[in-house]
C-alpha cells in the first residue's frame, strides 16, 4: 500500500525492490503454507506492473560479498531476526536445514520455480485462447458459456472468472447457482443465466421517462408500399394512425399490463410476460414501454402490443429497429 501510494505521488515510472533467489525460494514455501494455486508461487517475478527486481537472480550472500567488497553500506531491519514471523520462520529454521540435507537445495528449488512459473504462462495462453470460443460479447454484457463436458470444469470457469473479482469458492458457487443469483464485486456484476454467466460493469439504473418523436429512437414512418419485405427479427411494425400522440417512452413497471401479439388481444402483466420469455435480469433492466394516453403501444424492444399490430387495413406503420433503440437508449 505504501509503495502504491508513493508511485501515485510522485513523478516515478518503474520502482526498484531488492528482492533476491532467497526471497523467492522463502516467497514460494510462504505462499505454499497459505494453500495457494500456481499463481501464487510463482508470483514474486522480475515484473510485475511498475515493479522491477533485478536482483532476483543472486542469492543473498552474493549481494553481502559485492557490498562488502566495494565498501557499499547497508541497514539490516532487526524485525528479519525475529522468528515470530512465518517468512522469517522459514528463513531462519527449515531453509537452513533442507541445506544442510543437500546443498544444492536453493538451486534445486530455483530450477522448480522456474518450470512452475513456464508452466504459468502456459496456463494463462491456454486459458485465453479457451475464453475465445466461450465469452460472447453482447455489448451490453460479456456472456460466458458453460459447458459441463469440459475436464476441471470448475477450475476453469474460476481462472476466468478471477479477473472479474471473484475467488475460487465464489466462482464455484456462481457456476453450480441456479438462474438469477447475482454477485457483486468492487468493479462487475455476475449473473447466472441457465447456462451462462452474463457478466458485467456496476452500472446505475437510470430512469427513463419522456415525450419522444419517431427520429429519437431510430422510428422511421412509411407508407406501406406493395413489395415491403417485413423483418420482425429486427424490427418492431406498428400502425402509425392507431394511436393518439404524443407518445411516450418510459420504464416498465410491475403494474403495468399490455396485450402481446401471440395472445390475440389478452392482457398480460409485462412482469409475467418477461419471466415467460426467461427475459434474464440484466436485459429486464433495459426494457421500455412506449405509450400513448397511459396505453401501451409496444414493449421494446420485445414486441407491439396487438391493439397497434399492422393488418392489411394499416396504410402507414411506425417502424423502429430494435438495435438502433439498443444502442441509443439502454447502453
Amino acid at each position: 500500500d505504501f509503495f502504491n501510494q508513493l508511485m501515485q505521488t510522485q513523478p516515478c515510472k518503474y520502482l526498484l525492490t531488492a528482492h533476491h533467489q532467497d526471497d523467492k525460494i522463502e516467497h514460494f514455501f510462504l505462499a505454499a503454507s497459505r494453500g495457494t494455486g500456481l499463481k501464487g508461487l510463482v508470483s514474486l517475478k522480475p515484473i510485475h506492473e511498475y515493479k522491477r527486481r533485478p536482483l532476483l537472480f543472486l542469492d543473498k550472500s552474493q549481494i553481502i560479498a559485492f557490498a562488502q567488497r566495494n565498501a557499499i553500506e547497508y541497514r539490516n531491519d532487526l524485525s528479519n531476526e525475529s522468528v515470530d514471523y512465518t517468512r522469517n520462520f522459514i528463513r531462519h529454521e527449515i531453509i537452513p536445514k533442507m541445506i544442510n540435507r543437500d546443498s544444492s537445495f536453493s538451486n534445486k528449488i530455483s530450477t522448480t520455480i522456474s518450470n512452475l512459473s513456464a508452466d504459468q504462462s502456459l496456463l494463462v495462453e491456454l486459458i485465453e485462447s479457451k475464453k475465445q470460443d466461450l465469452i460472447i460479447d453482447r455489448h451490453k454484457y460479456l456472456c460466458l458459456k458453460l459447458n459441463s463436458k469440459i475436464s476441471q470444469y470448475n477450475l476453469l470457469y474460476y481462472y476466468i472468472l478471477r479477473e472479474y473479482g471473484l475467488n475460487a469458492t465464489q466462482s464455484e458457487e456462481l457456476v453450480n447457482s441456479k438462474t438469477g443469483t447475482l454477485l457483486i464485486t468492487n468493479e462487475f456484476e455476475l449473473l447466472k443465466d441457465r447456462s451462462s454467466i452474463l457478466i458485467r460493469k456496476i452500472k446505475s439504473t437510470t430512469e427513463t421517462n419522456a415525450i419522444v418523436v419517431p427520429n429519437d429512437i431510430g422510428m422511421v414512418i412509411n407508407h406501406i408500399p406493395d413489395n415491403l419485405l417485413f423483418d420482425y427479427h429486427s424490427y418492431i411494425y406498428i400502425d402509425n394512425e392507431l394511436y393518439n400522440k404524443p407518445i411516450t417512452l418510459r420504464n416498465w413497471k410491475n403494474g403495468d399490463f399490455f396485450k402481446p401479439f401471440g395472445l390475440r388481444g389478452a392482457r398480460k402483466k409485462v412482469k409475467d410476460y418477461l419471466t415467460d420469455k426467461k427475459v434474464n435480469r440484466f436485459d429486464k433492466e433495459d426494457v421500455l414501454v412506449l405509450e400513448s394516453d397511459k396505453k401501451i403501444i409496444a414493449l421494446l424492444p420485445l414486441e407491439v402490443s396487438y391493439d397497434y399490430r399492422i393488418t392489411d387495413k394499416t396504410k402507414q406503420i411506425l417502424q423502429i429497429k430494435k438495435h438502433e433503440l439498443t444502442a441509443s437508449y439502454l447502453l
